[in-house]
């Protein structure tokens, strides 16, 4: 009899071993904020660029700064929703700081501490060739592009009317903005 317990309580050990360790194997991980930039870069005096924060493991609202405001100044943020039903936050910063100045991007969830996810330097400001408008020719005129909210992306050489325009991730902009980056009308969708 004493040959037919032994597997069973071996068994069982094995259970309660096996068991005893699923608590720390399921314990949920604490909220963060996921970045899409984590290198540091320069950025061209008067130029902006936009991030884009995710939140993991929680709905509440990140505080999202620069380390010094008087390098880097905050801009327009938004929030949206993801696929998944996470918060994103769409977050800009203007370089305006003296050039090699720099200034980290942080951002603090409640009740966590500040994590620092890169690092802008500030560079030399654009050319003025690269920031003064287009000029405009005759059958193309200002009144005719007031009205339109103008897409663009971190990235891209062209703005755009349509924020769905070959399936890419768009930001709000302004005429003005996107013409000093010296971006062209998409051909889709403005024409």
């Amino acid at each position: 009899m004493r040959k037919k317990c032994t597997p069973w309580i071996a068994l069982l050990l094995s259970f309660a071993l096996l068991f005893s360790s699923l608590p720390t194997a399921f314990a949920a991980a604490e909220p963060y904020v996921e970045s899409d930039t984590t290198i540091n870069f320069t950025k061209a005096q008067g130029d902006y660029y936009w991030f884009k924060f995710t939140v993991h493991g929680s709905h509440e609202d990140p505080q999202i700064a620069a380390g010094n405001g008087s390098v880097l100044k905050t801009g327009n943020c938004k929030k949206l929703k993801n696929a998944n039903g996470e918060d994103e936050y769409r977050f800009q910063v203007w370089a305006v700081g003296k050039p090699g100045e720099a200034s980290a991007i942080y951002t603090t969830l409640p009740g966590q501490e500040p994590v620092k996810h890169c690092v802008i330097t500030v560079g030399e400001p654009l050319p003025a060739a690269a920031v003064a408008p287009e000029p405009q020719t005759s059958t193309e005129t200002s009144a005719s592009k007031q009205g339109h909210t103008i897409y663009v992306t971190r990235t891209g050489k062209k703005y755009h009317y349509n924020n769905h325009c070959n399936g890419g991730t768009y930001y709000e902009s302004t005429l003005e903005q996107a013409l000093a980056r010296g971006l062209e009308p998409c051909k889709k969708c403005v024409g």
